[in-house]
């Protein structure tokens, strides 16, 4: 009634945890969410967001929805919680397609979107390190992508001149995953 039985959102402090597996993405191990997603129970999870709003012309809105379907882009807006380094994509303002994790800390891997912090805690990708995992994708000259447990997880380059086999965490952009 007051908030008192509310749960308090993680904290960016890195004993923040993330995994993903087949039944979905689990928060510290306790709250669990499959996408597509309702925003507000991202939002019951990891407390308010910032909104970035888009303008889709209809070049951008025809090739959107010839993937996602007839009538889909009705409100573009991708959501920031920039404390956790945490962000989400929208294609109504409501239900969440994407999920994202900000991996690295310098300013020019930030896209306007994006959290202000990255992540500092630990991703798993079926309780295995995210970035032991995401090596085993398809390089796609910007971004690797592993195509698993029913999800696409694609981890973007930072820079696209450093060999797959050599990159660490900060070589990569972000993880994000959708269906």
């Amino acid at each position: 009634m007051f908030g008192w039985f509310r749960s308090s959102p993680p904290i960016n402090n890195g004993d923040f945890k993330i995994n993903i597996d087949q039944k979905g993405i689990t928060i510290n191990g306790k709250k669990k969410f499959s996408l597509p997603v309702d925003l507000k129970k991202l939002i019951k999870i990891f407390g308010s967001p910032r909104a970035a709003m888009f303008e889709t012309d209809r070049e951008n809105k025809e090739f959107l929805e010839e993937m996602h379907g007839k009538n889909t882009v009705t409100n573009r807006v991708n959501y920031a919680w920039d404390l956790l380094g945490v962000y989400c994509y929208t294609l109504n303002g409501k239900k969440v397609g994407c999920f994202g994790i900000r991996t690295a800390e310098t300013l020019k891997t930030a896209y306007p979107h994006s959290p202000r912090a990255a992540f500092r805690g630990v991703v798993t990708i079926n309780g295995e390190h995210w970035l032991n995992a995401i090596k085993r994708g398809e390089d796609c000259e910007v971004f690797l992508n592993l195509n698993s447990l029913g999800y696409s997880i694609i981890a973007e380059y930072t820079d696209d001149e450093i060999s797959p086999s050599v990159r660490g965490e900060q070589d990569f952009k972000g993880i994000e995953i959708q269906r």
